[in-house]
């Protein structure tokens, strides 16, 4: 899935380095460790200035490289894509105070916890993750687009917490065990009243709000 906003990125040829911009990774190489990390961001990006830099796009396994001063590095970082990463928790990725989409698809990702150091973040794609706590997300008031399919909820309770995500207009949550019910798509509706997309289809609009009565 791609996010909705458009980033433009001249990346780099980068044949002598283990970060890459489309699927490479930053492994524990001698040539790497030695490395300084501005200087790996500045040939990803394709550009020296980094304040400049609004979109990266790498895989990292923070269990061995912490990019938690990252938003300190790259401070205008409005897209990050680490899909195929290993990132446990989002709490890895440290303060993102600019953060409007994040990719972390097959990341191995665990825990949400942390998603409130992304105080703007207005897109998540984190498919096929083992994610099964949504109580992280009551601080993502900005959260419009939330892409959870093939994780691990398998409680309806969970889909409450997004109640707390007053943007939420889309939401995805094929192939998690919640989804099995036979009433899943009344209950997400209920729950979450101003969402219009549930797995990719539009939810019916509740009649009665006061948008529709006018005055």
């Amino acid at each position: 899935r791609n996010g909705s906003m458009d980033a433009e990125l001249c990346v780099a040829e980068l044949p002598s380095l283990t970060l890459a911009a489309a699927g490479g990774d930053w492994s524990t190489t001698e040539e790497t460790t030695h490395v300084d990390p501005d200087d790996l961001f500045r040939r990803l990006a394709g550009r020296d200035d980094l304040e400049t830099v609004t979109f990266l796009e790498f895989t990292v396994d923070t269990a061995e490289h912490s990019i938690g001063d990252l938003g300190v590095r790259v401070p205008a970082l409005e897209q990050l894509k680490l899909s195929g990463s290993n990132v446990a928790t989002v709490r890895d990725l440290g303060l993102l105070r600019n953060v409007q989409v994040l990719w972390l698809a097959r990341s191995g990702v665990h825990d949400l916890e942390g998603i409130s150091a992304l105080p703007v973040l207005r897109e998540l794609y984190a498919a096929f993750n083992n994610v099964s706590d949504l109580s992280p997300l009551m601080g993502a008031e900005h959260l419009q687009v939330l892409d959870l399919e093939g994780n691990a909820i398998d409680d309806a309770a969970e889909v409450q917490y997004l109640a707390f995500c007053e943007e939420l207009q889309s939401l995805t949550l094929l192939d998690n065990a919640v989804a099995d019910a036979a009433d899943f798509r009344a209950q997400v509706a209920a729950a979450l009243p101003r969402l219009e997309l549930l797995d990719d289809e539009p939810l019916p609009r509740r009649s009665g709000g006061a948008d529709e009565r006018g005055g």
